[in-house]
């Protein structure tokens, strides 16, 4: 009649159910029709036999006129003298004439919004009764509707969250390089700073430019000039070994590294780690002294009594020029007096 589909109870309905459930028919449960002079006595052994069993479509003329529900059918045979009394009478008697017929095509959403609207008027364990075209299929659960429309109440959430992720990631990142881009720099700046001054501890900022970009770009073209770009941001984050420092693409060819609880000989020895491995990689530069891109590098050392994010990167950015006005592919650090 149906696919064979479990019982999900409403507490397992989040991690349980699956994604095709779209329609009333994907609810669909096997069930098992009996006629409206059936006696009680037969409805019992059907329940007793089945387990699964959690509603019967009591049926009449081949149109649905009831729903015996199994969990309130079994507590009323089981009180004192109901069985003797009833076991012989026409289950008819028994079923719940309010259950509904639903169309298989009828969308999860419009379900829903028929059995659970008036939430004292159905319970979780009530039944309805499926239908394709003519033909009875089977049954289904408000529970089951419940435990769908909770399964992706969940979906749309997480895929929303998931969304809002992807587009944090994308305004905070470089396209280019997939560095971390000016905009993150600036916050990641100044609250690394802003944690520094509490901590009493040094944040160390790094300025680095490409050398002779621009005869690079003019001599090999923009996209040379790119290529060179992604492989110097792989170098530099390649070099990053705390997760405390971080790496940003802040303008053209220029990039900055923030070094958490900085020491004048740590900024030094990363600025020039990073210099190095530039040079060691031999990009092609043909219009460069050396033959091979390289960078300058200004460094400097926060102050946690003064230093504010525009004055310590004044300095940096002081120190860079200063590498490049002293013949490039160099690092000059700057001292909290200049």
């Amino acid at each position: 009649m149906s696919n064979d589909q479990p019982l999900i109870p409403p507490e397992n309905a989040l991690g349980d159910i699956p994604n095709a459930i779209r329609t009333a028919g994907d609810l669909c449960r096997d069930a098992t029709f009996v006629d409206s002079e059936v006696i009680n006595k037969k409805v019992f052994d059907l329940f007793d036999a089945n387990s699964d069993l959690l509603n019967v479509p009591v049926v009449e003329s081949g149109e649905v006129v009831g729903l015996i529900n199994r969990d309130s059918f079994m507590r009323s045979m089981a009180r004192r003298f109901h069985w003797e009394l009833y076991a012989n009478k026409r289950c008819s008697k028994m079923m719940d004439t309010a259950a509904m017929t639903i169309d298989a095509d009828t969308p999860i959403s419009e379900l829903a919004a028929l059995l659970l609207g008036d939430r004292n008027s159905h319970r979780l364990s009530d039944g309805f009764v499926i239908k394709s075209g003519k033909k009875l299929v089977g049954t289904g659960l408000t529970s089951d509707v419940l435990a769908a429309v909770l399964f992706t109440q969940r979906l749309l959430a997480e895929q929303l969250t998931k969304a809002n992720e992807r587009l944090k990631t994308l305004t905070l990142t470089d396209p280019l390089t997939g560095l971390h881009n000016r905009r993150h720099f600036n916050e990641v700046f100044a609250q690394e700073l802003k944690r520094a001054k509490r901590s009493a501890q040094s944040v160390g900022l790094i300025m680095l430019d490409i050398d002779y970009f621009k005869k690079l770009n003019d001599r090999l073209g923009h996209q040379a000039g790119d290529t060179a770009l992604c492989e110097v941001a792989a170098t530099l984050s390649g070099c990053l070994r705390r997760p405390s420092d971080f790496c940003f693409r802040v303008g053209g060819e220029e990039f900055a590294v923030l070094a958490v609880d900085a020491t004048p000989e740590s900024i030094l020895s990363l600025s020039e780690a990073l210099r190095r491995a530039v040079e060691d990689r031999g990009l092609n530069h043909p219009d460069h002294p050396l033959g091979i891109v390289t960078l300058s590098a200004g460094a400097a050392l926060s102050d946690p009594k003064k230093d504010s994010t525009d004055s310590l990167y004044a300095r940096a950015d002081k120190a860079l020029y200063a590498a490049k006005g002293n013949g490039r592919n160099r690092v000059t650090f700057a001292t909290a007096s200049d």
